[in-house]
């Protein structure tokens, strides 16, 4: 599932990167703050729906531990306008529904860039020429190089050896043992470059399993429990009374027509103070980088 979409064919969103970029020139892209990113990433996945505020401060900055007021909101809001703009999508993407919240402008065009597989014909097509153009510049290199050695060899004068009688054996072997001295000491710098290389990589890859186990207890997720099975969904929350759980959610995925004949990940969450609950589904684990999610929103309000 690719996890780019892109606004009236022209500004790509990648909400993994956090960036925007023009669809005819990916070079130049436009990072997104954090706290824009994720605004963008609720407001597009719940088109066209409006959504309020107070849904944005809880999702995108109360839930870290973050402080927030409405300047802060805006000025967030300001920043994914001007990124539109600056790539060339002068019409306005976000709209401001006062006293409701925000949505996509009804105008505006969604679609889903399609993912590039490595699988692809014409990829293939073309890695598989550049490989072997690559392959024949070496090849023709390597050839130069063989002539010019050749020319530069000393070609010893026969009369000359046979004036002065047979060479010695060290003299007539000095030049290839200098250039077995050179070999040796190139393959001793290469090996010494080689182990320094794999030491780093060895550290790194026994550091990045503690690096990453940190990041991930961080996520407000992290004590998520599998609850459930509903169908094929598999559903997590906080929550420890399965009776409610399953209807609060069986009733949310009946309303929403979200589909389980196929694997996921439905997070349940509530919102301290407001009342609201929330199903997050995503297509893998929802704290590791490249998962595609989607929110639905309800009001408890009796």
């Amino acid at each position: 599932m690719s996890h780019k979409i892109v606004f009236n064919n022209k500004v790509v969103y990648d909400h993994t990167m956090a960036t925007l970029y023009n669809i005819s020139n990916d070079n130049e892209k436009v990072l997104l703050t954090t706290p824009a990113n994720h605004c963008l990433y609720i407001i597009t996945n719940n088109r066209p729906e409006i959504i309020s505020q107070r849904v944005l401060f809880a999702d995108v900055w109360e839930s870290h531990g973050a402080p927030i007021n409405s300047n802060t909101f805006y000025q967030n809001i300001s920043i994914i306008r001007r990124a539109f703009k600056q790539l060339g999508l002068v019409d306005d993407v976000i709209l401001t529904v006062p006293r409701r919240g925000v949505r996509v402008a009804s105008n505006i065009e969604i679609s889903v860039l399609p993912a590039v597989s490595e699988h692809d014909p014409e990829f293939m097509e073309l890695i598989t020429k550049d490989k072997i153009e690559c392959y024949a510049e070496k090849i023709s290199d390597s050839q130069d190089d063989m002539t010019l050695r050749y020319l530069h060899t000393e070609i010893p004068n026969t009369k000359e050896g046979q004036g002065k009688g047979n060479a010695s054996p060290i003299e007539s072997q000095s030049p290839h043992v200098s250039r077995l001295g050179k070999l040796f000491a190139s393959v001793k710098t290469i090996n010494y470059s080689f182990m320094i290389f794999l030491s780093f990589f060895a550290t790194m890859a026994f550091s990045a399993p503690v690096f990453d186990y940190y990041f991930y207890s961080k996520s407000r997720f992290f004590d998520y429990k599998s609850a459930f099975l509903f169908g094929q969904c598999d559903v997590f929350s906080q929550l420890s009374n399965d009776t409610e759980l399953r209807d609060a959610v069986g009733n949310m995925i009946r309303i929403n027509s979200i589909s389980c004949h196929e694997p996921k990940r439905i997070y349940f969450s509530t919102f301290p103070g407001l009342p609201r609950v929330s199903l997050i589904v995503c297509d893998g684990d929802i704290v590791r980088s490249g998962t595609y999610c989607s929110s639905y929103y309800q009001s408890i309000l009796s």
